[in-house]
């Protein structure tokens, strides 16, 4: 779930390039996955290991881990409702972009499930 919020994090500030479906683009999130991926599996191979050898250290790990990654999904979610507050305010000449709404919209949207989720 983290990397699903970086993702957005990036989609919220870089909406245009996002949009534009180019070759980055993909690299971008293939970075991503992968990292998601690396992460998971790390943390297979943590848990492994934890109840072989030792136990309570690496569970303080994973809670304070969790925490500090439920408070960045926390700052997402509140850099774009404070984006939708603004795109609310209403259009301003060279600083509207319906794209750009869509993209936070959906960013609001998806962090929320997400969030239901957790």
């Amino acid at each position: 779930f983290f990397f699903l919020s970086v993702e957005r994090l990036v989609a919220t500030f870089a909406w245009a390039w996002s949009e534009k479906e180019s070759a980055l683009t993909i690299v971008i999130f293939i970075i991503l996955e992968g990292s998601a991926v690396l992460w998971s599996w790390g943390w297979a191979i943590f848990e492994v290991l934890s109840d072989l050898f030792f136990k309570d250290f690496l569970k303080v790990v994973f809670s304070s881990s969790f925490l500090v990654l439920y408070e960045f999904d926390s700052i997402v979610i509140a850099v774009n409702y404070r984006v939708v507050r603004q795109i609310n305010t209403g259009a301003r000449i060279n600083q509207y972009s319906v794209a750009r709404s869509f993209q936070i919209r959906e960013n609001v949207v998806i962090l929320t499930v997400k969030r239901l989720c957790q």
